[in-house]
């Protein structure tokens, strides 16, 4: 009788199936929960769809602004996109969450999308608010994917959209509130390189502009000009009317000597500037600029008192005042403001038309004036004679610039000097 023999499997066999099944398992679970496994490619397109959606919606709002603001010719600024009473704030286009409004890039977050809003009104989202590295060419100024930039000019202490006319005098780098400038930026290279941290990033760019460059000046109107001398700015009318009319270029030309007393002391160019209201504005603000016109006075003094324009726009100035220049009978001088200054018209305050000459006639006064750059020099020429009663306000236009002033009455047909009250209505410079 035979034995009937049994089968099974082994123990190593066994094994083995359990180490396949283990393997399958472990590909299956790879495919699906991997770095690139269906799930989180499935959960990575879902979240860029998210950003992508949250970039679209941001963009066509920021858009929606923009138009706005051009419609009506007004220059928009982020302080707009983020003060909520605005007419232009971002939160009346779309519904939004603001994380941070006092940053620089400000901070929004939307769906769970996090958005940079830049000065210059350009954006960038990503779903973290975290600060990621940073790789800038501060040469350029070309500082991204940050959460806080700080651009300073230390000219004008005011904040910049930094080009390529600035010159960099320093940089500092703060992680929150620890300096890391000594390890993060290179001063010979002008590079910042950052790693990846959560603190806000902070960039202090300290800058200079080379004033003197002709070059710089007429790139910030059109680099397509190429000239390198003031008299090619000169003899191109076109081009000096954008760069007074530009309020970047013309606050140029004010920082720079050089430039500014050429174009100051060329009759054809101060003409223009004279009868510019928002340059000569800047020039009656600007002491370089009131120098120059005072030292230059045999091209400016004509040329100002021709210019009605130029005159109102002394008058509206801060530079304006009237002043007592009372010398008595004695034709004194009397020293004006900071011994310069435009005398821009001159009053008789009183009359005494109560005595008579020795033919019962009225007396005629007489104005003796002097210290003038130009002619009357002296304090026995007469300018004027008062032929009228009482005070008649800034009646004698003078228009001359002057370091000293006299204002003597002086009775004709009498003889011998009155003290009558006289007053400048002066441009001080």
């Amino acid at each position: 009788m035979e034995k009937t023999q049994k089968k099974g499997i082994t123990l190593i066999a066994l094994v083995v199936t359990i180490v396949v099944l283990l393997i399958l398992a472990g590909v299956s679970i790879s495919m699906l929960t991997g770095d690139n496994g269906i799930m989180t490619q499935a959960k990575r397109a879902k979240q860029e769809n998210n950003i992508e959606s949250v970039r679209e919606e941001i963009n066509i709002g920021m858009m929606s602004i923009k138009t706005k603001a051009v419609s009506k010719d007004y220059i928009l600024t982020l302080e707009d996109i983020i003060n909520e009473e605005s007419e232009y704030a971002l939160e009346k286009e779309m519904e939004i969450e603001w994380i941070d409004k006092n940053s620089n890039p400000a901070l929004i977050k939307k769906d769970n999308i996090y958005c940079y809003i830049y000065d210059d009104l350009s954006f960038e989202v990503s779903e973290s608010d975290e600060t990621y590295a940073v790789s800038a060419n501060l040469e350029n100024y070309t500082v991204s994917n940050k959460r806080t930039r700080v651009l300073k000019d230390s000219k004008y202490q005011t904040q910049i959209i930094p080009n390529e006319y600035y010159e960099i005098e320093s940089a500092t780098i703060l992680l929150g509130e620890i300096d890391v400038t000594t390890s993060a930026y290179d001063a010979e290279t002008k590079i910042v390189n950052i790693d990846k941290m959560t603190d806000n990033l902070t960039i202090t760019v300290v800058t200079k502009i080379p004033v003197n460059n002709i070059e710089i000046l007429v790139s910030m109107i059109d680099k397509s000009y190429g000239y390198t001398t003031i008299d090619e700015i000169i003899n191109d009318e076109e081009l000096l009317n954008k760069i007074l009319e530009n309020e970047d270029a013309f606050g140029y030309v004010l920082n720079s000597n050089e430039i500014l007393t050429k174009l100051i002391s060329n009759a054809k160019t101060f003409k223009k500037i004279a009868n510019n209201e928002k340059a000569f504005a800047a020039v009656c603000e600007n002491a370089n600029a009131r120098l120059a016109m005072y030292n230059n006075y045999t091209v400016t003094e004509s040329i100002l008192s021709s210019s009605s324009k130029a005159i109102e726009i002394m008058k509206k100035s801060s530079r304006y005042a009237v002043v007592n220049v009372s010398g008595g009978g004695s034709r004194t001088e009397v020293t004006i403001y900071g011994s310069k200054a435009y005398v821009i018209s001159f009053s008789q305050a009183t009359y005494q038309k109560d005595e008579y000459d020795i033919n019962n006639n009225y007396q005629t006064n007489c104005c003796h004036l002097g210290g003038f750059l130009s002619s009357p020099t002296t304090a026995n020429n007469h300018y004027s004679c008062a032929t009228s009663y009482g005070a008649d306000g800034l009646r004698y236009n003078i228009k001359k610039f002057a370091s000293k002033f006299v204002g003597a009455g002086y009775n004709h047909w009498m003889g011998g000097g009155k003290s009558y009250n006289f007053y400048a209505a002066i441009f001080k410079i």
